[in-house]
């Protein structure tokens, strides 16, 4: 737009100069021209002179104007394309964040979906054995619902066994059989000082051949034995 009116503006200009060059050449050409001639060419070249002027004028405001809207657009462009850049660097900003963001969030969910896959795993691997518990429960329920009908009659047959046990041992302690049983286990048990500890076993020569040491050695730390 600016370069059309600054196009018409000139050729404007040129016509209203070459028009008022050649009226004037006109009247030098004649010099002895009526003075209503000249008064006509006085009058056409003012009223030329004016309606160029105005065009000129008219053209000339337009030209400022669309030169004003021109700036006016300029700035308007270069704002938004400010705006424009600072708002793609803030959405770049905000896009770096989100994929960081879905990053993280697909490696939590590939963490949890290997979780879920191990928990599954321990799921199955529980209820096989639930399942191996109930079967073991239900093969003994049987005999533990026999145990717990006949808990107190087991309770007293146990009694009664016990305290026959016990009369039988003391019956047995008492007769000779188990004493020699018992005295001759005892001398087996003195070993190569069997003959000393028979004769005295609470003497110092029986306590110093078990601890395969001298008499006098015993008595030195047990002065207080029959003997020393």
């Amino acid at each position: 737009m600016r370069e059309i009116c600054s196009k018409k503006l000139l050729v404007l200009s040129d016509y209203y100069d070459g028009l008022k060059k050649k009226m004037e050449a006109l009247v030098q050409e004649d010099p002895k021209a009526p003075g209503d001639l000249d008064k006509a060419l006085g009058d056409s070249q003012a009223r030329s002179s004016k309606e160029g002027g105005d065009a000129v004028s008219m053209l000339e405001y337009i030209l400022k104007e669309t030169q004003k809207e021109e700036a006016t657009a300029h700035a308007t462009e270069e704002k938004a394309q400010a705006d424009y850049e600072d708002s793609m660097t803030d959405l770049k900003a905000k896009q770096a964040t989100s994929e960081q963001s879905l990053s993280k969030l697909n490696q939590d969910l590939a963490t949890a979906q290997k979780d879920l896959i191990e928990k599954n795993e321990e799921l199955k691997t529980t209820k096989t054995a639930l399942v191996k518990v109930k079967a073991y429960l239900a093969q003994i329920k049987p005999g533990c619902d026999f145990i717990t009908t006949n808990y107190d009659k087991r309770v007293a047959n146990r009694k009664t066994e016990t305290d026959a046990l016990k009369l039988a041992v003391t019956k047995i302690k008492a007769t000779n059989a188990y004493k020699v049983a018992v005295q001759a286990a005892k001398e087996q048990g003195f070993g190569k000082c069997k003959d000393l500890c028979v004769a005295n076993e609470a003497g110092a020569k029986c306590k110093a051949c078990q601890a395969d040491v001298t008499v006098p050695a015993y008595c030195a730390g047990h002065s207080g034995t029959p003997g020393c």
